[in-house]
């Protein structure tokens, strides 16, 4: 039987930082030498994987026996632990949490301070344009505002809700071929394939034939990268500086997906000046 290495691969994916974060944690609750600890320890200082190795440094301990029973819970607390250490880096973590703390507070009937939470959630739902987030906040919304017998308000809920479906489908194609026009494009460069008929196919593709102008800041990005990448494949440079420069602007005319994203603008800037290189040998 082959032996599971998926807990040595995360704990040797873990900076220093996290690491000590893990061992903060497990001491709190336990035995700072407890035997979890001591695989933590052991398979943090192994270059390569030993099972064997690590079960015969601990074979004093009676639970050993059981050992894929301890790798499995220590599995999941060092997941929690990475969880807890960088749960304020992410902007949807801290909405998903906001809302959880949300129907706590309404379930034990303290409405007032639920829709305030919930007004957290949304507002950062909203502002980072985290659409997936949006339905279950719509959801919570018309269980407070049909507690608060606001009729008018619960009669908008169904069309936020669908509106904001509507959102995420379109996010969801548009990532989607974004994909595939990447892949294609690079056939076409890297391979040297002279065929254009995939990436002419993929540009008559039903999600682009839209108004971009009224669409979030996130679906803008894709449509711009899209058109960016077809018009390059193409050889039409210009086409694909301008196409390029409009990802450019969309991302930095909203402060919070420039905030959330900032690794995207670096990206975008490196494609453009690429771009332009190529425009510039074909002169």
């Amino acid at each position: 039987m082959a032996v599971s290495n998926e807990l040595y691969e995360l704990i040797q994916s873990l900076s220093k930082e996290e690491k000590h974060h893990f061992k903060l944690q497990a001491s709190k609750f336990g035995r700072k030498d407890s035997v979890y600890i001591k695989i933590f320890d052991l398979m943090s200082r192994q270059r390569k994987y030993d099972e064997e190795k690590i079960k015969k440094k601990l074979q004093e301990h009676k639970s050993i026996k059981q050992f894929h029973v301890l790798k499995n819970y220590l599995y999941q607390q060092v997941l929690e632990s990475l969880e807890s250490y960088h749960e304020d880096e992410f902007i949807l973590h801290q909405a998903i949490k906001q809302l959880h703390q949300s129907t706590l507070l309404f379930d034990r009937g303290l409405y007032e301070q639920a829709k305030e939470l919930l007004e957290q959630a949304k507002t950062k739902a909203l502002n980072y344009e985290k659409y997936e987030l949006l339905p279950s906040i719509l959801i919570a919304e018309h269980k407070l505002y049909t507690k608060e017998l606001a009729k008018e308000k619960v009669a908008l809920i169904p069309k936020k809700g669908h509106q904001s479906i509507k959102e995420l489908r379109l996010f969801i194609d548009l990532n989607d071929l974004n994909k595939r026009m990447v892949y294609a494009a690079r056939a076409l460069y890297n391979e040297g394939e002279k065929d254009l008929s995939i990436i002419q196919t993929l540009i008559q593709e039903d999600c682009l034939k839209l108004d971009i102008a009224m669409q979030t800041t996130r679906n803008q990005m894709l449509y711009y990268s899209i058109y960016g990448s077809y018009y390059e494949a193409v050889g039409e440079y210009q086409l694909s500086l301008e196409y390029k420069n409009k990802l450019l602007d969309a991302i930095f005319s909203n402060e919070y997906i420039l905030a959330e994203y900032p690794q995207n603008y670096l990206i975008s800037i490196n494609n453009l000046a690429t771009t332009a290189k190529h425009d510039l040998d074909m002169e």
